[in-house]
């Protein structure tokens, strides 16, 4: 693997910066900068970006103050506004403004059948920006793609109580394949370890679908987009990977089968290491079935798959004991006092729980999901109960927004800055104050 910084080393950015700025004063104020201005924007550039790089600043910040600077040494009055809509501009220019060295492309192709990669501590948008306009990107595509799988999550969750990401699942997946050379002597474990990396690079483009959920037009889907990835690499990795993908298909000999087991088995144990309330209702049978078939290949996966069972089993007997699981749906008693029942409502199968007091009849409606309104509760007599819905009470505002793309506050103008609002992805949320988090469940954006 062979790692390059990206300015200054491939691309020529002290350049490229001064072309970006000479445009944007000429264009404005119809100045021509000399060369102690254009020096002076380099100086400056510098010191905000390293503030920048220490967190002591936002990327916007260091922006706007660069150019307050750069309006005053240039003989014009400092106005933040204007200063943020010139970065804005010179943000745009910069990706028309891009130079390689000379070399660069050259010793590039030089490089065919080495794998490179890009270590920068820039922005990310941007790097991958200044790639894509100088037509080096098809040479560090991986790099870009396989960070997708560190984004997109799985249908599992984690023990601390968030979504587990592809990259997270394959990166267990090929520990627990090097842990097996010592019972599959006479496997390749290292091709094992390969199929492991590269099984779930599809989802890098459509994300993850559960198996319960994914359908054969979804795995064609998958199959043809993996087929033309690997076209675009270099030839060794393009034989290499369309024979590997091609051997994890036919499923014939033992490494196929093996990388097969220990993707099923890591997905079941990590079920069991979530908290039981994550699981849909359909995931207590299929935990103990799941992966049963291509684990039954050797003894060792099949005992593999007994041990997952086991603490399967053990699990949901703790759950049900603990009053999360009532096979019936029906009240459980957990003490003198106090009841509960759950329900199995909505489209994504939401365990629904109601704890109410044997004596008094108060209640507490845990999680109702989005079909609250089919919850009725009636009295001896048969009148319904009425009582308040939860009320969320926001702790300051939306977090992991992306800050790169702005979109227009409800009835605004967009002349104050205050309008332009960052947009918000899956990975966003919202702190409430009894606790909880407030997630989108859905970009919209999935065809």
């Amino acid at each position: 693997m062979i790692y390059f910084d990206l300015d200054n080393t491939l691309i020529d950015y002290n350049s490229s910066e001064r072309k970006a700025i000479e445009f944007i004063f000429k264009e404005k104020y119809g100045l021509v900068l000399n060369n102690n201005q254009t020096d002076y924007w380099s100086k400056i550039s510098r010191k905000y970006f390293d503030y920048y790089l220490s967190k002591q600043i936002t990327f916007e910040e260091q922006g706007k103050n660069r150019f307050i600077k750069m309006l005053s040494y240039c003989g014009y009055v400092e106005n933040e506004k204007i200063a943020m809509e010139l970065f804005e501009e010179y943000q745009k220019q910069l990706e028309n403004s891009w130079i390689l060295f000379d070399d660069v492309v050259d010793m590039l192709h030089s490089l065919e059948g080495y794998r490179l990669g890009i270590i920068s501590n820039g922005k990310s948008i941007q790097q991958r920006a200044k790639l894509s306009c100088t037509n080096i990107e098809k040479y560090f595509e991986i790099m870009h793609l396989t960070e997708k799988l560190k984004n997109n999550t799985r249908h599992s969750w984690l023990s601390s109580g968030r979504r587990e990401s592809v990259a997270e699942h394959c990166y267990r997946l090929t520990l627990m394949a090097y842990f097996m050379k010592d019972e599959f002597k006479d496997a390749d474990i290292d091709k094992v370890i390969r199929m492991c990396m590269f099984h779930d690079i599809g989802e890098a483009f459509t994300g993850d679908i559960p198996t319960f959920e994914k359908k054969e037009k979804d795995s064609l889907k998958e199959e043809k987009i993996v087929e033309n990835w690997i076209d675009e690499l270099p030839k060794p990795y393009k034989k290499e990977l369309h024979e590997l993908f091609k051997e994890m298909e036919e499923q014939v000999t033992t490494e196929a089968k093996l990388y097969k087991a220990l993707d099923r088995m890591e997905a079941v144990i990590q079920h069991n290491e979530a908290d039981i309330r994550t699981w849909l209702p359909l995931e207590y049978e299929l935990q103990l079935s799941y992966g049963e078939k291509e684990a039954a290949f050797s003894k060792v996966t099949e005992k593999l798959k007994e041990h997952a069972n086991n603490d399967t089993i053990e699990k949901i007997e703790k759950a049900k004991f603990a009053g999360y699981v009532k096979e019936d749906i029906s009240d459980a008693v957990l003490s003198d006092n106090i009841g509960i029942i759950r329900l199995v409502i909505g489209a994504c199968f939401t365990n629904c729980y109601i704890v109410y007091n044997i004596r008094t009849n108060n209640c507490l409606i845990i999680d109702p999901a989005d079909d609250a309104e089919k919850i009725i509760l009636q009295t001896e007599d048969g009148q319904n109960v009425k009582g308040y819905p939860c009320t969320p009470c926001i702790v300051g505002t939306w977090k992991d927004v992306y800050d790169s793309e702005k979109i227009l506050r409800n009835n605004a103008d967009a002349t104050s800055e205050g309008d332009k609002l960052s947009a918000l992805t899956q990975r966003s949320f919202l702190v409430c104050a009894y606790g909880g988090l407030i997630e989108p469940i859905s970009s919209g954006q999935e065809e």
